[in-house]
C-alpha cells in the first residue's frame, strides 16, 4: 500500500462519515424537531437564514454543509427545522440541503474504493 492509497482510503473514510453524521442529524431534526419557515438574509457560502422560534426568539445563521450557490435569493422565505432547545442546531428543508449530505457519503466511497483498488507505483 502506498501513501497515495492511504491518502485516498483516509479521506474518503473521513468524507464517507462527515456525510453520513450530516445525514442523521437532518433526520433527527425532520423527524423530532420544530418546523418553523424563516427568510433568507444573506449569503456567506450557503444562505444566511433568520427565524423565530415558538417563543418568538429570533434565530439567525448559516445551516451546517450549505452548498454555496445563491439558490435563495435573500429576502425568500425558506422551511427550517430546528432544536426547540438548541435552535442554532438546524437544517434548511430545501433540495439541495436534502442531497448535500449523500454527495459527500458518496464522494467518501468514490475516494475510498479509489484508493482501495488504484495501482500508483
Amino acid at each position: 500500500m502506498t501513501t497515495n492509497n492511504l491518502v485516498f482510503l483516509l479521506t474518503g473514510t473521513g468524507l464517507f462519515f462527515w456525510g453520513l453524521w450530516l445525514w442523521r442529524q437532518r433526520q433527527r431534526l425532520v423527524r423530532h424537531g420544530q418546523f418553523t419557515t424563516g427568510m433568507v438574509i444573506g449569503h456567506d457560502e450557503g444562505p444566511i437564514v433568520r427565524f423565530y422560534t415558538q417563543d418568538q426568539k429570533p434565530v439567525s445563521g448559516k445551516s451546517a454543509a450549505s452548498p454555496s450557490s445563491r439558490y435563495h435569493p435573500d429576502g425568500a422565505s425558506i422551511g427550517v427545522y430546528y432544536d426547540p432547545e438548541k435552535p442554532r442546531d438546524f437544517v434548511l428543508d430545501t433540495t439541495e440541503h436534502k442531497v448535500t449530505p449523500l454527495l459527500i457519503m458518496l464522494m467518501g466511497i468514490v475516494f475510498f474504493l479509489g484508493g482501495l483498488f488504484s495501482k500508483i507505483d
